[in-house]
């Protein structure tokens, strides 16, 4: 638990995940954890999560989008339909509690680059924001 004093008093805020990549600290319980005022950053993580992730990578066959597969075929509007259909499925049935999702999918003209922009809001607490993603042959 985390420890926050503001002018009403002290209060514990909720530990919600362990920071990735772990980074052992020798003050704390031996990893970092992300508390609810860092939601932001748990959100963003996840969301990355499951659009980098491939089926069947995980222990849930279903989970993930496995974007980098895309980065090897010949990219037209139809694969970036059918990655922002993906996407906004993955993210409703994974993250039901992030509502309002606009998703926006769109390459590059040297091609062998996908962006991805999501808008999305969190209604307690209201947070609405948005994650950016884009991935190249180059960086993977």
């Amino acid at each position: 638990m985390t420890i926050k004093n503001d002018f009403f008093g002290i209060s514990q805020l909720k530990d919600i995940t362990v920071k990735v990549p772990l980074d052992i600290l020798s003050d704390n319980v031996g990893y970092e954890t992300l508390n609810e005022e860092q939601i932001n950053e748990v959100i963003k993580y996840n969301l990355k999560s499951i659009i980098l992730t491939h089926k069947g990578e995980r222990m849930n066959t279903n989970f993930g989008v496995g974007l980098k597969q895309y980065l090897f075929e010949t990219v037209d509007d139809n694969i970036y339909n059918l990655i922002q259909n993906d996407i906004l499925f993955q993210v409703r049935k994974f993250m039901p509690w992030l509502t309002n999702l606009n998703v926006m999918v769109y390459g590059s003209d040297q091609g062998y680059k996908i962006n991805i922009k999501i808008k999305y809001k969190l209604n307690n607490p209201e947070i609405i924001d948005y994650f950016d993603l884009s991935l190249s042959l180059d960086e993977i």
